[in-house]
């Protein structure tokens, strides 16, 4: 959901051409997407505690340059998860299924709770709508600029 070039636009011809399918990996980006470390503020989380954990989500998402807008992500996307009645983290998944390049994604889980919410997402696919995934898009901002098809002059439409 927040880092989005690579895979969709420098990987759309292995999709398109090749007809491959991708594997996401930490689709929640370390537990970043849950929302807990910024709507709960847990200050012994693993992103906060954990030297790796903390180079690669903390400072990434909320270095002082990412902080406001990583928040004001979170706040948008947890809104939308609550109309949904689901929990972000499985909105979170959700999106990533429903993107048709996507084969499978790898979770992680540290209890028996997480991998039940976990499952829960394949219910939250079938409510992510056209209409919720624009609502999603208009939070998170992220969608890569369109490509030029060379041959013809036009845009690419947008893969998602």
């Amino acid at each position: 959901m927040l880092e989005r070039k690579r895979f969709e636009v420098e990987y759309a011809p292995l999709f398109d051409k090749k007809l491959l399918g991708a594997t996401v990996y930490s689709p929640l980006a370390a537990g970043f997407l849950s929302g807990k470390h910024i709507l709960e503020g847990e200050k012994n989380s693993r992103i906060i505690t954990d030297p790796m954990y903390k180079i690669l989500v903390y400072d990434t998402y909320m270095n002082e340059a990412k902080k406001d807008n990583s928040i004001r992500i979170i706040k948008g996307l947890k809104e939308i998860a609550d109309e949904l009645k689901c929990t972000l983290a499985q909105m979170a998944f959700a999106w990533v299924l429903k993107n048709p390049d996507v084969t499978a994604a790898i979770t992680g889980a540290s209890s028996p709770k997480q991998i039940d919410e976990n499952i829960g997402c394949l219910e939250v696919c079938k409510l992510l709508t056209p209409e919720v995934l624009e609502k999603i898009e208009k939070v998170l901002q992220t969608r890569p600029e369109p490509t030029i098809n060379w041959r013809t002059g036009q845009f690419n439409p947008p893969r998602r």
